[in-house]
């Protein structure tokens, strides 16, 4: 379940209800943490092979071996956008 895509957006939904609603940045952890796990497994020359719509699609996709880039890349890009998301939120209430 690590490295599926639905178990991400599962552990969104729980870390938003469990530690703030507002906070949209614990959710980008969330499947940032998946994509990056994937990034890694790939990278340590592991395995390429992940079932990333588990449970609805019980297909593994392969990769290849340098596809740790692009995962890596869309995980630090999310939480990027993440952040800038929530401090320009945040500095719109400090203005008002």
């Amino acid at each position: 379940m690590a490295h599926s895509i639905t178990f991400g957006f599962i552990a969104i939904g729980v870390m938003m209800i469990l530690f703030g609603k507002k906070d949209w940045r614990l959710g980008a952890i969330c499947i940032a943490a998946v994509f990056s796990h994937m990034s890694f497994d790939i990278f340590l020359g592991g395995t390429t092979e992940f079932p990333v719509f588990v449970p609805f699609e019980s297909k593994s996709l392969s990769f290849s071996g340098t596809d740790w880039i692009f995962f890596e890349f869309l995980a630090i890009a999310i939480i990027f956008v993440a952040s800038i998301i929530f401090l320009r939120k945040q500095k719109i209430k400090v203005l008002k």
